[in-house]
């Protein structure tokens, strides 16, 4: 069972008292958290360009690095299915309205301090965005959450909340999509039939519609939440139906198999088209559960770093962006490696230290002020 002995009240979690508990996916919050950071910071640390020499390009750049987003999208979908197993169908304007209560609760405040940040930011650190540009426009966008649905104005605030924007969305339709997916799932075949054809929406989306170089379209980047969204969710009835037909051994072998693939991907730089299939593959590997992901991502660091998470994503593009920036500026371009090298881990050890404390004395408190709960 996974030990919490030493953490912090905040942190603990308590599988006994929530069965649905599966503590390797909030681990993988934390390593698909982090694995964004170290994307947005990939040009950043590389002020320094000795560092290019020890920084893992291989594993951020596309389309390695696009698969992050890939897992955000699915693992939302299947952790809300799980949450609303209970839900028996009634009441679903009461349901409704519980549900997007908590999810404000749990999104909004500190998106909202994250944006206005980044206004204070700007016109000091980056006024070249706000020229020519409609800022304001874009940051009512920004504020309701609608700059992923199909507007996308710059400048960009704080810019890792467009997947934000998409998952808003994604929750906005949510009790409806659980409905529609409880009457048409019945089968396993019907159930593979959702999740294919899930698949094969967010693979159209990122590489046909989008600009056909990174994939990613912010303008689109609704359209591609919702059908991985709707992919976890489908996973979550697929894992549901397989929970107890594998051994143990089978699922470390669907496990090492999985990692093996992911490690050729890296190496050998696959195509892009294959990072959705991909991470569809890892996340039911992951949601039948194996002894190698409790190993790997629901120990006591990895956990913490998932119960983190969510501050951490928020907050390593207003903060940990604008410090590399001054420290750039400080030591100018073209730095030692061992001075580009002490700037990336400073940088790691503030996000990680200001996140703690975020989720702690903000994040915690807000999303029970907001949402009523103790």
């Amino acid at each position: 069972m996974y030990q919490t002995n030493g953490m912090p009240e905040a942190l603990r979690a308590s599988p006994s008292k929530n069965p649905r508990f599966i503590p390797h996916l909030t681990g993988l919050r934390g390593v698909t958290a982090m694995w964004v950071v170290l994307v947005h910071y990939r040009h950043a640390f590389q002020f320094s360009p000795l560092i290019a020499t020890v920084f893992p390009n291989r594993l951020v750049n596309a389309p390695q690095g696009q698969i992050v987003m890939d897992f955000f999208f699915l693992l939302s979908g299947f952790v809300i299915t799980l949450t609303a197993a209970k839900w028996n169908g009634e009441n679903r304007f009461s349901y409704f309205k519980s549900f997007m209560r908590k999810r404000f609760a749990r999104a909004y405040p500190l998106h909202l301090v994250t944006t206005l940040l980044m206004v204070g930011i700007v016109p000091f650190m980056y006024p070249a965005k706000l020229v020519g540009t409609p800022w304001a426009s874009s940051l009512l966008l920004h504020l309701t959450l609608t700059q992923s649905w199909g507007i996308h104005l710059l400048p960009d605030w704080n810019f890792p909340s467009w997947s934000l924007s998409a998952d808003w969305l994604s929750y906005l339709c949510f009790p409806f999509i659980l409905g529609l997916n409880r009457k048409c799932n019945k089968t396993l075949s019907s159930t593979l039939l959702s999740i294919t054809l899930g698949a094969l929406s967010a693979m159209a989306v990122c590489y046909w519609f989008a600009d056909g170089t990174d994939g990613r379209g912010f303008e689109i980047g609704w359209s591609q939440c919702l059908a991985e969204f709707w992919v976890g969710m489908s996973l979550y009835d697929l894992s549901q139906r397989w929970e107890s037909r594998f051994s143990k051994t089978a699922l470390d072998i669907f496990a090492l198999g999985w990692i093996a693939a992911f490690s050729a991907m890296i190496i050998f730089d696959w195509s892009p088209i294959v990072t959705a299939p991909m991470a569809v593959v890892g996340m039911l590997s992951m949601a039948l559960g194996s002894q190698i992901w409790r190993i790997l991502l629901a120990n006591r660091f990895i956990f913490v770093l998932g119960e983190i998470s969510y501050c951490l994503y928020l907050l390593h593009w207003p903060i940990g962006r604008t410090f590399l920036r001054l420290w750039a500026g400080y030591f100018g371009e073209g730095a030692s490696l061992a001075n580009g090298i002490t700037a990336a881990v400073l940088t790691i050890v503030l996000m990680g230290g200001l996140s703690y404390l975020t989720y702690i004395y903000f994040e915690l408190p807000m999303r029970r002020l907001l949402s009523g709960s103790n």
